[in-house]
C-alpha cells in the first residue's frame, strides 16, 4: 500500500518566484546526477554490453529523430571546381544532397602525385561555429583539409547547416521561439548527423579512397557531430572529437546549457546519461580531446567522462590507451595547434598504423570564395532554410473507422503516451492526504516530486 503523507496545513507564506525556480534548479540538478549515476548501470562484462548496444543504438537514433533511418537516396553530387597547390594537394568544391533538396556544400582534399594504385583512407571533418558568410564556414578549417591532403588522406569538410553557403538554423528555440521543436522530435543535430552519413556514403564512392579507412574529428560543434555520426555509423572506423561534449551535471546542474546552441543536443527521451553517446562508439579507437579552461566543455565533466568511458572500455581489453584516451591541452575554447596535432596522430596510428610524433607547417590559406560549391547563386530548390518544418513528418492520430478497433487504438496510444511523452513520471505516485477542512479558507504546501513544493489555497 502506498505510504500515505499528509500535507501541511499550518498557515504558510506565499512562494515567491525565486523559491520555485531554486526548488526546480535543485530538482533537476539532482536528476541530473542520478541519470550520469546510472552509466552501464548492470553491466559487468563485455557480453552484458553488447546485448544492449543494438537497443540503445535503436533508442540514440529515435531520439535524434532518425528511427528509422530515412531512405538513402541519389546523392545527386556536383563537383563545381576545383584548384592545384603546389604544396603537393588539390581541393574539389563540391555539393550533394543528402535527402532531395537538403543540400551539402563542401571541399574534398585530395593528396597529388601517383600513389601506385592504393587507396587513400579518408578523414571527414566537421565544422564548428565559425561563421564565413557566404563562403560557409567549411572555409574556416581549411587547414585540417590541407595537413591531411599533405599527408596522404582524402579530407571531405562540409559546412553545417546554419553557416552553410546557404545558410539556416541551429538556434532555433530561444532565438527564434521555435518550441514546437520539441513537440515535433526536431533538433538540427538530426541534420548534422544525417549529412555526416550521407558523407561518409560519398566518400566511400569514391574510387581512389578505402571505403574500410574512414576518421571523423572536428571541434566544438564539428566535436559534438563527430560524436553523433560515429555512435550512429559503424562505418567510421577512428573518431577524435575535440571540445564536443559535456555531461548533464555540468549542462543541467552548472548550466552550462546556456553557452550551447540546439545542434549540441538530442531529445533525452529516453533519460540517458549524456556519456551513453560517447558509449557507441566503443569498441572503435575514440579520442576525447579538450582544452583545460573550456567555458562551455569544463574539464570536471571531461574527467567524468573519461573515467566512465574507460570503465566500458576495459571490458573490451586491460589496456585502454589502444583503443581509448584523452588529449588535453592549456588555453581555452579553440581549435588550438595542441588539439590538432594529437588528433592528426591518432588518425595516423589507427589508421596507417604510424605512431610517429607529426608536426604542422603553416600553409597560406585559400580565398573563401575560390572554395564555394556554388560560385554564384544558390539552388532555388534548397529546403535547408526550413528543414525544420519537413525533415520530420508530422505526427497523425486518425481515429478508428469503427467501434471494434477502438480499444486497441485506445491501447496503443496510450502505450505510446507512457513510452515517449509520459515515460520520466512514476506509474503510481504516493498518496497524499488532505487534512480534514473547516469552513473558514485554509492553505497548505504539497509536494509534487522530491524537493518541488506547491502551495494551495481553500
Amino acid at each position: 500500500m502506498a505510504r500515505q503523507t499528509a500535507l501541511r496545513a499550518a498557515p504558510v507564506g506565499p512562494l515567491t518566484h525565486l523559491d520555485g525556480q531554486t526548488m526546480i534548479e535543485s530538482f533537476l540538478s539532482r536528476e541530473a546526477a542520478r541519470l550520469d549515476g546510472a552509466f552501464l548501470d548492470g553491466v559487468t562484462n563485455r557480453q552484458q554490453w553488447e546485448g544492449r548496444r543494438e537497443q540503445l543504438r535503436r533508442e540514440y537514433l529515435e531520439m535524434l529523430g532518425l528511427w528509422p533511418l530515412p531512405e538513402r537516396t541519389p546523392l545527386q553530387t556536383r563537383v563545381t571546381g576545383a584548384l592545384e597547390r603546389e604544396e603537393g594537394f588539390r581541393v574539389e568544391n563540391l555539393h550533394f544532397q543528402s535527402r532531395p533538396g537538403l543540400y551539402v556544400t563542401g571541399n574534398l582534399y585530395l593528396p597529388k602525385g601517383d600513389r601506385g594504385g592504393k587507396k587513400l583512407p579518408a578523414v571527414l571533418y566537421v565544422c564548428g561555429h565559425s561563421g564565413r558568410g557566404r563562403d560557409g564556414n567549411k572555409t574556416a578549417f581549411q587547414h585540417h583539409g590541407m595537413w591531411f591532403a599533405t599527408h596522404g588522406y582524402a579530407c571531405l569538410i562540409i559546412d553545417t547547416l546554419q553557416l552553410g553557403e546557404i545558410a539556416a538554423i541551429h538556434h532555433g528555440t530561444y532565438r527564434y521561439d521555435r518550441w514546437w521543436w520539441q513537440a515535433r522530435g526536431y533538433t538540427p543535430a538530426a541534420v548534422e548527423c544525417w549529412n555526416g552519413i550521407r558523407a561518409i556514403d560519398y566518400l566511400q564512392s569514391r574510387p581512389e579512397i578505402d571505403p574500410e579507412r574512414i576518421a571523423i574529428t572536428g571541434i566544438s560543434g564539428g566535436g559534438a557531430a563527430s560524436f553523433w555520426i560515429a555512435a550512429a555509423d559503424d562505418r567510421i572506423q577512428v573518431a577524435a572529437p575535440v571540445s564536443g561534449m559535456g555531461d548533464l551535471i555540468d549542462y543541467v546542474g552548472e548550466k552550462v546549457v546556456n553557452g550551447h546552441c540546439d545542434c549540441m543536443f538530442l531529445i533525452n527521451t529516453f533519460q540517458w546519461p549524456w556519456t551513453q553517446i560517447a558509449a557507441l562508439v566503443a569498441p572503435r579507437p575514440l579520442l576525447f580531446e579538450n582544452s583545460g579552461h573550456d567555458p562551455i566543455f569544463p574539464m570536471n565533466g571531461n574527467d567524468r567522462i573519461r573515467s566512465r568511458l574507460e570503465q566500458l572500455y576495459r571490458l573490451y581489453t586491460n589496456r585502454t590507451d589502444r583503443l581509448f584516451d584523452i588529449g588535453i591541452t592549456p588555453g581555452g575554447h579553440s581549435d588550438n595547434p595542441e588539439l590538432r596535432l594529437m588528433a592528426y596522430r591518432w588518425i595516423d596510428w589507427h589508421l596507417k598504423g604510424s605512431n610517429a610524433p607529426v608536426t604542422e607547417r603553416e600553409l597560406p590559406p585559400i580565398d573563401g570564395p575560390r572554395l564555394r560549391a556554388f560560385p554564384e547563386n544558390l539552388p532555388a530548390d534548397e529546403l535547408n532554410t526550413k528543414i525544420d518544418e519537413s525533415f520530420l513528418p508530422a505526427a497523425g492520430n486518425r481515429l478508428p473507422d469503427n467501434g471494434r478497433e477502438f480499444e486497441a487504438w485506445r491501447s496503443d496510444r496510450l502505450a505510446e503516451l507512457r513510452r515517449l511523452a509520459f515515460r520520466p513520471l512514476p506509474l503510481t505516485f504516493p498518496v497524499q492526504s488532505l487534512p480534514r477542512l473547516e469552513r473558514k479558507p485554509a492553505r497548505g504546501i504539497l509536494q509534487s516530486a522530491p524537493g518541488i513544493q506547491v502551495a494551495w489555497n481553500y
